[in-house]
């Protein structure tokens, strides 16, 4: 083998090289992006129950389903929907 043979085997080699790097670095940009994608979509995702403390007890309010439950200290009550609205009494667990 001449050193020219030689040269060329290096320079193919090196070539391969930069090209596997190439679409490395494009696989990690795209895996970036997509992660930035996701993250900013479900950054302001609303969770499903809201609470509200007033007068020594708290409103738990149900997003998905609009029922709404008031809870205390010594209170456990189901208030319902604003269509079918409840008072009903919990019993303590």
């Amino acid at each position: 083998m001449t050193t020219e043979e030689r040269l060329e085997t290096l320079e193919r080699e090196l070539a391969r090289a930069k090209r596997r790097n190439r679409w490395l670095v494009v696989g990690l940009i795209v895996c970036l992006g997509a992660l930035v994608v996701v993250w900013a979509l479900g950054w302001n995702t609303p969770g499903r129950y809201v609470l509200s403390g007033a007068g020594g007890g708290a409103y738990v309010l149900d997003t998905k389903t609009s029922r709404l439950w008031v809870r205390g200290p010594e209170i456990k009550m189901y208030l319902g929907t604003n269509d079918q609205p409840k008072k009903e009494f919990l019993k303590n667990e």
